[in-house]
């Protein structure tokens, strides 16, 4: 993996990633294995307890960048920087928790087997001119290339290295904690990265409450960094009709059905159908759910012989409405669902 400075590497310490109980994390999230499925990783909570580096303020900034093989044959790599307001200008009066509520940091991602590569840190960054527009520059850069699409990601994965290289790899900021790790085999479960050891928590046990890790006595871990973060699965992807490839030809296909052509919508049906059993961005069960909808559509609309459609109203391709109970699992919650 690399994403990270060697230096910042080599400055880290031996900090403690502790994967909490079921019974302590999530009841709706149980452990297993991920096997067929699209993967899913939460950021959920974040904490820096107040320390004085600097005689000025400074910025706080979660850096993911999250690494899996991909059907496409390339590795599917996300790279995302977030520093929300509540993040920037702190100060000695600031609170010590940064609240910034569950953020995606990768996924829905086909799991096609293998290693995960994680690295993930939080940095305190010296308030400088240049310092605040970077990070709304390294920021909305990530939110273009996005978590859930592979191929928006990887045409900017490189100038967001560079970028995130840039900020971090300077004596003005400070890894506060973080983690480079590689999950294999890949589980789903909920993961606390703390900046201490495993003797220096001497078996104090890690609970998240609310979206807070507290102590299992009730009360929030005030006194250690950390970063709180979710592997997650679902068997269904709820923006699957933003898929753009997908998308363009089911147009097409529509189109040609309203126009009356028979034989071009025979022709974009067999397309329909090729692009979306190849798509590397969906899994085969998912695939098969899609062309099934589509099929019955068309063939409602268009019998052997034709038939005029000026008074059947074919549907947009999100309005198809297959998986509609995929919203709701869990793994799926914040994922934009309707088409830019």
């Amino acid at each position: 993996m690399g994403l990270w400075p060697a230096a910042v590497k080599s400055a880290a310490s031996p900090w403690t990633v502790h994967e909490l109980a079921p019974d302590d994390a999530r009841a709706d999230l149980v452990r297993r294995a991920v096997e067929n499925e699209y993967l899913h990783v939460h950021l959920l909570a974040v904490r820096l307890p107040y320390e004085r580096r600097w005689t000025s303020r400074y910025h706080c900034s979660l850096t993911s960048y999250i690494r899996l093989e991909h059907a496409s044959l390339t590795p599917a790599e996300f790279l995302l920087t977030t520093s929300p307001a509540s993040m920037r200008g702190i100060t000695g009066d600031k609170l010590a928790r940064v609240p910034i509520g569950p953020t995606r940091l990768a996924g829905p991602v086909p799991y096609l087997g293998g290693p995960l590569d994680m690295e993930i840190g939080l940095f305190a960054i010296k308030e400088k001119d240049l310092a605040e527009p970077y990070l709304n520059f390294l920021q909305s850069v990530g939110e273009l290339a996005g978590v859930s699409f592979v191929a928006p990601a990887l045409s900017l994965i490189r100038p967001l290295k560079d970028g995130v290289n840039a900020l971090i790899g300077t004596r003005d900021s400070v890894l506060e904690v973080g983690a480079v790790r590689t999950f294999t085999p890949v589980r789903t479960g909920v993961f606390a990265v703390l900046a201490t050891t495993f003797a220096a928590l001497a078996g104090r046990r890690c609970v998240l409450s609310d979206d807070v890790l507290c102590w299992r006595d009730g009360s929030p871990v005030t006194d250690v960094a950390h970063v709180v973060f979710s592997i997650e699965a679902s068997t269904t992807r709820a923006d699957w009709a933003r898929l753009p490839e997908v998308g363009s030809v089911y147009a097409a296909l529509m189109s040609a059905a309203r126009a009356d052509r028979l034989q071009a919508a025979k022709k974009l049906l067999a397309q329909f159908e090729r692009t979306v059993l190849l798509s590397p961005d969906l899994i085969e069960s998912d695939a098969e759910t899609i062309i099934a909808a589509a099929k019955r559509k068309i063939e409602r609309a268009m019998p052997a012989a034709g038939q005029t459609l000026s008074h059947i109203d074919l549907p947009a391709f999100v309005d198809l409405g297959v998986f509609p109970e995929a919203a709701s699992e869990p793994a799926n919650r914040n994922l934009v669902t309707v088409p830019d």
